[in-house]
């Protein structure tokens, strides 16, 4: 038997102790060896204990148990997966010393060169600083052996000869996982339109600031963010705070815009250029807040209202209600999403000429 067999022995024993399905452990045995994927008798002989099983897993690779992702399992507690970001998903933690709640991001490394962005991502956002854009604490990058592997064997139906015990390491094989804790917020833009039933004038200005504050500082700190949509803005303390930095891009010194490549935001609010493939610049997200300001200003009965209103905004298309409600604010918008991201005011002047 070799390191696999054991390694494959390990997580079924693992998977079984987290899931409280201990008894099922020799079912699932015996299913393995009826289907020639391990030999039974060779397992019994070895008569392995766990802390033996251990010392047959490579010493830089950690197993860890499943919604336990952590470098400290005992410090920080995950409670639910919260969100989706941009290439990881966002869960609600718990850190057990300092008894405080985090968001905790956790991203699949697949190749260096996606670990190489993520490690600038975060150099990035660990240099951030503002009362309006989402708050870092601490990162960290973890080796993990996924456990879907019992799952696999138990739901697998009638037959397991397709796999050998290498064929299944290989599939479950171990990734590299980048975890980003950050501040935990209430809710965010999405929710918020979800709820509402009315437009409070105030209260969508007051929000827009917010916004406007944080993208702000992000381009004085020559950071393009790439994907300012409503799910990316996120309440605390009843303030808008601009967060998920995954496609965000510093600048070099000198430079005014990247190429634009294959990792695009969220189409209803990219800028023509970016459809277009030509370029992202800081312009691109004046795009994105001027269709924020604008979602801000309506209410929605329904997605399909929303969408269709949006495909007219483009066009510079404006309903009769909302030019007799927002004459100034009409006007704010058009310049927002000018087809000439030149004419596209940035965030410095719209704050100095933004009167309210």
């Amino acid at each position: 038997m070799d390191k696999k067999d054991i390694l494959l022995i390990y997580l079924l024993k693992d998977f079984c102790k987290n899931h409280n399905i201990e008894d099922k452990y020799e079912i699932i045995l015996n299913k393995l060896d009826r289907e020639n994927i391990l030999s039974l008798i060779s397992i019994k002989s070895l008569q392995l204990e766990d802390n033996q099983l251990v010392e047959y897993i490579p010493k830089n690779d950690l197993v860890i148990k499943e919604k336990e992702y952590s470098k400290d399992k005992k410090n920080i507690i995950f409670y639910e997966n919260i969100g989706n970001g941009s290439f990881g998903n966002v869960f609600k933690s718990f850190h057990t010393i300092d008894k405080n709640d985090y968001a905790m991001k956790i991203v699949p490394i697949y190749t260096d060169m996606k670990k190489e962005k993520y490690i600038k991502e975060v150099e990035t956002i660990s240099k951030l600083n503002h009362p309006n854009v989402i708050r870092y604490y601490n990162s960290w990058i973890e080796t993990i052996l996924p456990l879907d592997l019992g799952q696999l064997i138990l739901d697998g139906g009638d037959s397991f000869s397709e796999y050998s015990s290498e064929s299944i390491i290989e599939k479950y094989e171990i990734s590299e996982y980048l975890f980003i804790q950050m501040e935990l917020c209430d809710s965010n833009l999405s929710d918020y339109f979800l709820k509402r039933n009315s437009i409070n004038f105030i209260d969508s200005i007051k929000i827009f600031k917010d916004i406007l504050n944080g993208l702000n500082y992000l381009h004085n700190m020559n950071i393009i963010h790439r994907d300012i949509k409503p799910s990316n803005i996120m309440f605390s303390n009843k303030m808008a705070k601009v967060g998920d930095f995954g496609m965000s891009i510093k600048l070099e010194k000198g430079e005014e815009l990247v190429k634009s490549d294959n990792d695009y935001g969220t189409y209803n609010y990219l800028a023509p250029e970016v459809i277009d493939k030509k370029e992202y610049s800081f312009y691109s997200d004046i795009y994105s807040l001027g269709i924020i300001l604008f979602e801000l200003l309506n209410h929605f009965e329904t997605q399909m209202e929303r969408q269709k209103s949006l495909d007219l905004l483009k066009q510079n298309i404006f309903d009769d209600s909302f030019t007799s409600s927002y004459i100034k604010e009409k006007e704010y918008i058009k310049l927002l999403l000018n087809s000439n991201k030149l004419n596209r005011p940035l965030t410095g002047l719209i704050l100095e000429k933004m009167v309210y």
